[in-house]
């Protein structure tokens, strides 16, 4: 949603200054703002232009219309690709996952509103931010393992580091959660209500420049409330006791004993090689390391085959899922 208005230029990524702020804009609402190729790189050109330019204190990042920040990866597009085997889906994930990197390293702040629905790829460009704001339409999910692949852009690096087991109940469900338990989980910092965003953005592109980076975090806790609470909030022990075991079988049974029949049909229709992998991350912690280095070109082509093989043969089920999970919200 724009919440400020400037002079925006360009057309999948929006761009433009608002005070001492560089704005940043997915534009590509009628399918959730979904990353294709070209936003990613430009994505990075404008991460780019901004850091270097000295009249810029701190960056933005928002997603065009009223349904969410970002939806993930352009799903369609790995279909086709896979289908044609042009290699657009390989290039894709290289400089997305580049991205995800920069991101991670950026010299300067880098805001982010996650209003509305965030998931994978979109929690690619905001979770690895700086100062990452949440609202009660948030809803973030990483549901990878459900269209046979494993949550990738750096999620492990986060979901390893969630407390207890909530980064493995996240990664092995695929569910949705809110603003609250997205803090709670370590993927975002603070809860504003969605009425108070435009306030407070036009707050900090109002802020002079030289105090400009020293001041965003207590400007954004004049306008933080606690957000309502979700499953982490309300069933923590009860996640830390069924997601501590080991393997799938271990969870599912613990689950069974417990009666959440419901999280054991998620897990359970989920591919279970994927489930195994990502229970090998959550103590390797591989991706998110690798994420966070230099080395992250080398772990996007060695992981490509596997992307491929897992990923592809599932794309069109993704689709349904998405438009089924929006027509709810």
């Amino acid at each position: 949603m724009r919440f400020l208005e400037a002079n925006y230029q360009g057309n999948e990524i929006l761009t433009a200054r608002k005070g001492a702020l560089g704005l940043i804009a997915l534009n590509r609402p009628r399918v959730l703002n979904s990353l294709s190729h070209e936003m990613v790189v430009d994505f990075g050109k404008a991460l780019n232009a901004f850091e270097t330019d000295p009249q810029v204190a701190a960056v933005l990042v928002t997603g065009e219309g009223e349904r969410g920040l970002c939806a993930g990866g352009d799903i369609r597009m790995f279909y086709e690709s896979g289908k044609a085997g042009d290699g657009k889906a390989s290039a894709f994930l290289r400089a997305e996952y580049r991205l995800n990197a920069r991101i991670a390293r950026s010299a300067k702040p880098y805001i982010v509103v996650m209003d509305g629905i965030t998931m994978g790829g979109g929690v690619g460009v905001s979770s690895h931010g700086s100062h990452r704001i949440v609202t009660e339409t948030t809803k973030l999910a990483m549901p990878e393992t459900g269209i046979g692949f494993f949550p990738d852009i750096g999620a492990s690096w986060l979901l390893s580091r969630a407390p207890g087991e909530l980064g493995t109940w996240m990664g092995l469900t695929g569910e949705a959660i809110n603003g609250a338990d997205a803090i709670s989980a370590g993927f975002a910092d603070w809860f504003v209500p969605h009425d108070r965003i435009a306030e407070l953005l036009g707050k900090l592109a109002k802020l002079p420049l030289p105090a400009l980076g020293q001041t965003i975090a207590s400007t954004i806790r004049d306008f933080t409330v606690d957000g309502p609470t979700g499953p982490f909030c309300e069933g923590r022990q009860l996640i830390d006791r069924c997601f501590s075991f080991d393997t799938v079988e271990e969870i599912v049974a613990a689950l069974e004993r417990d009666l959440l029949l419901h999280r054991c049909r998620l897990i359970l229709s989920a591919s279970s090689s994927n489930l195994v992998f990502l229970l090998r991350l959550r103590f390797a912690f591989f991706c998110g390391c690798v994420l966070r280095s230099s080395s992250a070109a080398a772990f996007c082509h060695y992981l490509g085959a596997f992307i491929f093989i897992r990923f592809l043969s599932s794309a069109l089920v993704l689709i349904l899922v998405i438009k089924s999970f929006c027509r709810r919200s």
